[in-house]
């Protein structure tokens, strides 16, 4: 090989490692799923993966969710004694298993059983309709299809122990739409992206300005904007969730009633905490936790992240119309607070 033909050589190598260096092309995509909950996507390609993502959500949402009378969950819910060839319905079974190894670790304060009490209660899928006073025997009636052991898993099969058994995915498949996506682009070799749906997001690599990803938590407060902040979490390559009760409830009487049920009571939970959020590896767990600990309550629900190693923060009212906010030892220096107080 001649001396020139080398130095040649030599400057296409030096000039694609430089190229190498510059910034990232970021794509910033947004849309509607499940319906009504708008999702934003950031992510460094120079390839726009929308279409694709839109038909991954869309695929996902004919599975999971209760608004569709073909979906996998609705077949499962209107049946007799569950599904077979469950391997055709995969997004349904694997929220089956999550769903069974967080009912375990939370001693049933998450359980997608609880369905039959979210539709008494007025906020599943068969109409918002307030109950203005609470039939306890109808409630004690529907507790007895609670539980997850009511759900049987076999070889290529899901049964249910009665055909009163349904379940409910609404707790935590928001994360699991997230998970996926954030698999899809992971396949597609895009190593840095920040994943929203809803308020709940998962993280990785760096931002458009090459700094960590920051994600918001709402002030949680029913007259509050989505896009008003209590506080930011740094992320780093993780997902966080987000439950409260400050968006999806009615007022009876001057008594206010909540999404969250309790497992154990069939009651809206009463508690103390007005928003939790969980930071971990899968947004599907943060996702589920994050409920368990609104059913919980303050205390329990810092005994349940301890236990499980899980990082949170929690919003609650110190009991004198203020609000204050607590975080596990592992993300204290990664919050930046906003409202220090309302």
């Amino acid at each position: 090989m001649s001396k020139s033909l080398v130095i040649f050589l030599f400057i296409i190598v030096a000039c694609r490692t430089t190229t190498s260096t510059e910034q990232p092309i970021y794509q910033k995509i947004s849309g509607k799923t499940m319906g009504v909950i708008t999702y934003n996507i950031t992510y460094a390609s120079e390839q726009d993966h929308q279409t694709a993502i839109d038909s991954l959500m869309q695929a996902i949402n004919n599975e999971l969710s209760t608004y569709v009378p073909t979906s996998a969950i609705s077949i499962f819910n209107q049946s007799a004694d569950g599904i077979e060839n469950i391997d055709r319905f995969p997004h349904f079974s694997e929220n089956i298993d999550v769903a069974i190894a967080c009912a375990k670790a939370s001693k049933n304060a998450f359980d997608p059983t609880v369905m039959p009490l979210v539709n008494y209660w007025g906020f599943g899928y068969t109409g918002k309709e307030a109950v203005s006073e609470a039939d306890q025997a109808k409630i004690d009636s529907l507790l007895q299809f609670v539980g997850m052991e009511n759900v049987i898993m076999e070889a290529n099969a899901i049964r249910k122990s009665n055909p009163g058994v349904q379940l409910d995915f609404s707790a935590s498949a928001k994360g699991y739409f997230i998970d996926e996506v954030a698999r899809f682009l992971r396949t597609k070799g895009v190593e840095n992206y920040m994943v929203e749906i809803g308020g709940e997001g998962r993280t990785a690599g760096k931002n458009p300005k090459g700094k960590t990803w920051r994600m918001g938590v709402s002030v949680p407060r029913a007259d509050s904007e989505v896009n008003e902040i209590f506080a930011a979490v740094s992320m780093e390559d993780e997902a966080i969730a987000t439950s409260g009760n400050y968006r999806n409830y009615y007022v009876v009487d001057g008594k206010t009633y909540s999404h969250t049920i309790d497992p154990k009571t069939g009651l809206p939970a009463p508690s103390d905490l007005l928003s939790v959020s969980i930071i971990t590896q899968a947004c599907i767990y943060a996702d589920a936790y994050a409920t368990a600990c609104m059913v919980l309550g303050f205390e329990k629900a810092k005994q349940l992240v301890n236990k499980l190693g899980l990082e949170a923060y929690f919003i609650y009212d110190d009991g004198h119309g203020q609000l204050k906010a607590y975080a596990t030892a592992g993300i204290e220096d990664r919050v930046e607070r906003f409202l220090e107080e309302l």
